[in-house]
């Protein structure tokens, strides 16, 4: 992973959106519903894009999430 923007697609707030699942998101489903909190109890998964930015996540916050699925994911990047 690296932090390159390609601005012709808008950049990447790849960053942000996993703050947010892991400072906004799972705090309020935690604390809002029945669950186990530790980490070997909590996954992200996702598809294509989903996975990548899932796989992004689960890596930078191994503290947080314990599992991880992903399915298809656009590692590779080919040219013309």
């Amino acid at each position: 992973m690296h932090p390159y923007i390609n601005p012709k697609y808008s950049g990447g707030n790849g960053e942000k959106y996993a703050e947010f699942l892991v400072n906004t998101l799972k705090p309020f489903i935690d604390s809002h519903f029945r669950t186990l909190t530790e980490p070997e109890h909590t996954g992200i998964a996702g598809s294509s894009l989903g996975g990548l930015i899932s796989y992004f996540t689960a890596i930078r916050y191994p503290n947080v999430f314990g599992r991880v699925g992903f399915f298809h994911l656009p590692f590779g990047i080919q040219t013309a």
